[in-house]
């Protein structure tokens, strides 16, 4: 189905700056971007093309991230690129939505310009807190308010946010919001003529506690509205096997040291047990080694002997219940639940794209993922080579193996997109420390 080449990209890593590449002529040449150079420091986490002060062209937005750095750290604060005929200037933008892994632009207020949904991922150094998400909207001229108090307050409770996707849900002209997050559920947020609020309940996916990664809208049955495909962190790996049930995660200050230790608690026979070993426990928490002087008693011991009822019930609580990678299917104004094939749930799934990839007239799924970076008790994560799903129809996806599909992609996926160029259709795959990865289509059939 496809041919590969690899072409080498300056990252927007630290250190890095972003780069942007033009296409002409089957090819694609660097725009040199004063503007990009000189950010350099910034580590770059989200992008969004829209046009932010009205004038037609394409601007800019890209987001900010980095655990290392303080939290008022200004390398974490996104920045606003406005084109001038091609040339990208920067411009003031609020500094809101620090350390934001997601960015999605939309007229929720349906007065003719765009606005920005700001996802934060952890407050670095305070995992799992998080300012979750703020809402700005626009004055037309690219001059930005937080409405997030006024407009959207459930926002600041979305969690450690992933990835973000507008949608009008309701087909009333407004777009709602869908936003997944690391160890919560996938929350939909529905838009009342500019006002958010927190509609997961309603719309059936509140009880969807994962450690999601990205999301994907589409009409995958061809009924008209609009499904999602969800990347969860997979099933193949120590969490799953060792905790099938699910997982807690309890955060606090345990020992009134000043700083907030997280704690992950696995369930075996209707109890919780820490999942740290002790030392790994005892180092955060010393108030601990006189309790557990020696491993034979640690191992005994339930998480709430550990810590107790009290200091577990007034820590923040997050739940991990569902690991697989799925299909939000849209039926009557409720998301139903669909894990994809075994093969979905060999990695965590970090990218999506959604494809007629067997030139059959259904869209097709393509995902990536893979953690190499863990802990050594972890393990590696990256059985994932960059996977299509073929649709069946009525939701039904069939793995297509990596020997008919072209795809071999090792490293970490972090995004995925298809393009078309000079005639030619082309997946580009973004790995991680890496260099883009690009697919030529040479045809449908399977």
């Amino acid at each position: 189905m496809a041919t590969a080449s690899t072409t080498s990209i300056s990252r927007g890593r630290g250190g890095n700056r972003g780069v942007l590449w033009l296409s002409g002529n089957g090819t694609f040449r660097r725009s040199p971007q004063r503007a990009f150079e000189s950010d350099a420091a910034f580590e770059d986490a989200d992008a969004v093309f829209f046009d932010a002060d009205g004038d037609a062209d394409q601007d800019l937005l890209v987001t900010s991230a980095g655990y290392e750095l303080n939290a008022d750290d200004p390398r974490l604060a996104p920045r606003l690129y406005l084109n001038e005929k091609g040339a990208f200037k920067k411009v003031p933008f609020p500094a809101v939505g620090l350390n934001a892994a997601a960015a999605a632009a939309a007229d929720v207020d349906k007065d003719g310009d765009l606005d920005i949904f700001l996802g934060s991922r952890a407050t670095p150094g305070r995992f799992p807190e998080s300012s979750g998400g703020v809402l700005l909207v626009n004055n037309g001229k690219a001059m930005f308010t937080d409405a997030t108090a006024s407009q959207a307050p459930a926002l600041r409770a979305a969690g450690m946010v992933t990835d973000a996707v507008f949608e009008d849900l309701g087909n009333d002209g407004f777009p709602d919001l869908i936003v997944t997050a690391d160890w919560m559920p996938v929350q939909v947020f529905v838009n009342n003529k500019g006002t958010f609020a927190d509609a997961s309940e309603k719309w059936g996916t509140a009880g969807l506690h994962g450690c999601w990664n990205a999301l994907h809208p589409a009409d995958l049955d061809g009924d008209g509205d609009t499904d999602i495909v969800v990347g969860n962190m997979g099933t193949n790996w120590q969490w799953n096997i060792t905790s099938p049930d699910g997982l807690a995660l309890y955060a606090a200050d345990f020992d009134n040291l000043g700083r907030v230790v997280p704690v992950i608690a696995l369930e075996e026979h209707g109890k919780q047990y820490p999942y740290a070993s002790r030392d790994e426990l005892l180092d955060q928490i010393p108030s601990l080694k006189k309790k557990y002087p020696d491993y034979i008693s640690y191992s005994k011991a339930t998480l709430p002997e550990m810590l107790s009822e009290e200091k577990l019930k007034a820590a923040r609580g997050l739940a991990a219940s569902e690991y697989r990678t799925g299909i939000l299917e849209n039926a009557n104004g409720k998301f139903i639940f669909h894990p994809l094939p075994v093969e979905a749930q060999f990695a965590p799934v970090h990218a999506i794209a959604v494809h007629d990839m067997d030139a059959d007239g259904k869209p097709d799924i393509v995902l990536g993922g893979n953690i190499k970076q863990t802990r050594v008790r972890m393990g590696k994560n990256d059985a994932s080579l960059l996977q299509v799903f073929c649709n069946k129809g009525s939701l039904n996806f069939r793995y297509l193996p990596q020997y008919k599909s072209g795809f071999y992609v090792t490293g970490d996926v972090r995004d995925v997109a298809v393009l078309k160029m000079s005639g030619a259709q082309y997946l580009l795959g973004a790995v991680n420390n890496g260099p883009l990865v690009s697919y030529r289509f040479s045809g449908g059939g399977n």
